[in-house]
Order: C-alpha cells, then sequence, then structure tokens
C-alpha cells in the first residue's frame, strides 16, 4: 500500500476511533458513521496535510474509502496547489 493511502485510511481510523486494520478500501465512509461533519473535518485535515484543495463537487462524489484514496493520490500526484 502507498504512502496516501496508508495516510487516508489512517485518518479515517483516527476520525472513527478504529483501528487501522478494520478499515477497508472498499467500505462506504457510512459505514464507519461518517457523516458530512466529521467528513469535512477528515478532508480539511487531508488537505492541510498535503497543502492541496478538494471542491464540494469533490467531496460530493467521495462515498467510499478507495474514492478518498483515489482523489488524493490524483491530487497529490498533480501537485495541485492550495
Amino acid at each position: 500500500m502507498d504512502q496516501i493511502a496508508q495516510s487516508v485510511i489512517q485518518e479515517i481510523a483516527t476520525c472513527c476511533g478504529l483501528e487501522v486494520d478494520r478499515v477497508s478500501r472498499e467500505a462506504w465512509l457510512a459505514e464507519y458513521g461518517i457523516d458530512s461533519v466529521k467528513s469535512m473535518d477528515m478532508l480539511m485535515d487531508l488537505e492541510d496535510r498535503y497543502e492541496i484543495e478538494i471542491t464540494d463537487q469533490e467531496i460530493s462524489e467521495m462515498v467510499k474509502v478507495s474514492d478518498v484514496i483515489a482523489l488524493m493520490q490524483k491530487k497529490v500526484n498533480v501537485g495541485t496547489p492550495k
């Protein structure tokens, strides 16, 4: 698993009070109790960590852990500045 995927999974685990090994890439965010408030907190932390900006449209498209990972990999690899 690459560093970005590990970071996203760690962030989700921390946000939800879970062990890292309990977070599945294919799980729906809602399965972990991630609502809009938790989602915003988690994504703001990731934005700060990677110095990127995530649009409202992109946020609305993230429903699974794998969606968050894919977006973060894309944003970080492209180097989208804040």
